[in-house]
């Protein structure tokens, strides 16, 4: 099969999901999950 890798972050319950289609890498990860805290 293939497909493209999907991550889902979500600040807290009952918050928006983030979807970030393909890869990405640790520094792109810990960036988008800092704007989505900062989001709340």
């Amino acid at each position: 099969m293939s497909h493209t890798p999907v991550t889902l972050l979500r600040a807290a319950p009952g918050k928006p999901w983030l979807r970030i289609e393909g890869f990405v890498t640790p520094d792109e990860l810990l960036r988008d999950y800092r704007t989505l805290l900062g989001s709340r």
